[in-house]
């Protein structure tokens, strides 16, 4: 019997931002770690069975005027530098901040200084939004469907905007695994299509977007035992 295929696709942003709010951290203090996002990927390949084809990291990315970009930039280069992991990219596009516009006219109507209240509570005027990175994820999906690079995709994503596109890759006979953080808002549209859905932990997260010190000596211990550099697999949780 032919063995299945497993593609993983990953929304950066949504995963950072809900990863976040789950951990209760902020951006500045994510430490992306590549190999345990791959060894996620291959545990959730081996929990139904399947192949692990290959995953796909989506995300926005800054101009390279931007002061966050460089940082951005090693990010990606630390993903791209994994087995097993292709990144995609979109653009970071700059917009005002809603919820700062709101916030200011309040205070102005009660008579308070916004850029007063800027000193105490740090907000920014303008907020970055990815521009693109959806058109990426519908393509890929669409397109490795019809040439049935994948069984079952495992989409770790939250725009609605992704909806009928998972509907059209289930029409081609392909099952639709949608994974979320336990704090990712809702967005029942995309994920009441899911064959199944699955829930990244808090514990989950903290494998793939903090730095233990622990664990990461024990890598490179292996590593220097096996003279060594290339990523090594290890089963979720170790």
């Amino acid at each position: 019997m032919t063995q299945t295929k497993l593609a993983v696709m990953i929304d950066g942003g949504f995963l950072v931002k809900a990863g976040c709010a789950t951990l209760n951290i902020t951006v500045d203090d994510l430490h992306l770690n590549p190999l345990r996002i791959s060894n996620w990927c291959n545990f959730s390949a081996r929990r139904i069975g399947a192949d692990f084809m290959r995953a796909y990291w989506y995300d926005g990315i800054h101009e390279p005027s931007n002061p966050e970009y460089e940082t951005q930039l090693a990010r990606v280069r630390g993903l791209r530098n994994q087995a097993g992991i292709q990144t995609r990219l979109g653009k970071l596009s700059k917009r005002p901040n809603p919820e700062w516009s709101e916030i200011r006219k309040a205070l102005r109507q009660i008579g308070a200084d916004p850029d007063e209240f800027k000193k105490y509570y740090p907000m920014s005027k303008y907020r970055y939004e990815q521009k693109g990175v959806d058109t990426l994820i519908v393509l890929d999906m669409v397109r490795l469907a019809q040439l049935n690079s994948y069984d079952t995709l495992l989409l770790l994503a939250g725009d609605t905007d992704l909806a009928e596109a998972v509907k059209t890759v289930q029409d081609y006979g392909k099952r639709v695994i949608i994974a979320r953080p336990e704090k990712s808002g809702n967005a029942s549209d995309l994920f009441d299509l899911a064959d199944e859905s699955v829930t990244l932990t808090a514990d989950t997260l903290k494998h793939m977007l903090l730095k233990t010190p622990d664990f990461d000596e024990k890598i490179e211990e292996i590593r220097a035992r096996k003279g060594t550099s290339m990523p090594l697999e290890l089963s979720e949780g170790k």
